[in-house]
């Protein structure tokens, strides 16, 4: 700037001093005077420009690049993020399948703590003309529960409902025919007691006879669960 400055005092002083040269000259040769004293402080200035642009580009240049750049960084600290988001789901998916089966096996030990457990002790048939089928005499070697009913599609059963069955205590169920029942080998009977432990839950024991032959009938049985 201040170089124009001076330069524009030179031309201007050489303007004061030869004023009456200048009067005298023709249109064509003032324009000339004008252009060549101007010239040089144009293609000055726009040499400067030139300059001032090209900084100007490499800084936009370099500010581009450190925001990419930090773009980058960005990206990078989100795909670390997602990253350590998706372990944290799976820490936490593992924590709650863990839990999951600790409280069941914790349930499943609680319902066996609390089960009946059924021993046959003695088991008696009956002839073939009978109404009745067996008499079996269960122990309980497991927890004190109560009887609520034993049902069978088979057979008819009397005298267990509402029973206290306690610990090392025995319950004897009488089984009948029901009408159309017919013997055969491989013939089923299953009884199925229903009972409720100390703490309410519900749960069932299924007792099993098998006849083997049409003439000897059910000789034996088995708690199936």
């Amino acid at each position: 700037m201040g170089l124009t400055l001076f330069y524009l005092a030179t031309i201007a002083a050489y303007a004061v001093f030869q004023w009456e040269y200048l009067l005298k000259m023709d249109p064509n040769e003032f324009g000339d005077f004008l252009a060549g004293a101007f010239g040089p402080v144009a293609l000055f200035w726009l040499v400067c420009g030139y300059f001032q642009q090209s900084a100007e580009l490499r800084q936009n240049t370099r500010a581009i690049r450190l925001q990419a750049d930090a773009l980058e960084q960005q990206v990078i600290e989100l795909r670390l993020s997602v990253e350590h988001q998706e372990e944290l789901v799976r820490e936490t998916r593992r924590h709650v399948d863990f839990a999951t089966e600790d409280g069941t096996r914790r349930d499943l030990r609680e319902l066996q703590r609390n089960a009946p457990v059924a021993n046959i002790m003695r088991f008696e048939s009956f002839a073939l003309e009978s109404d009745r089928l067996f008499t079996v005499t269960l122990r309980n070697d497991g927890a004190s529960v109560v009887v609520l009913d034993v049902t069978s599609d088979q057979a008819a059963i009397d005298n267990v409902r509402q029973t206290p069955w306690e610990t090392s205590k025995a319950v004897q169920m009488r089984l009948s025919k029901k009408a159309g029942f017919l013997y055969g080998p491989g013939v089923e009977v299953r009884a199925t007691i229903h009972y409720r432990d100390h703490n309410g839950t519900l749960g069932t024991l299924v007792v099993s006879s098998v006849a083997d032959n049409v003439e000897d009938g059910f000789q034996t049985a088995r708690v199936v669960s």
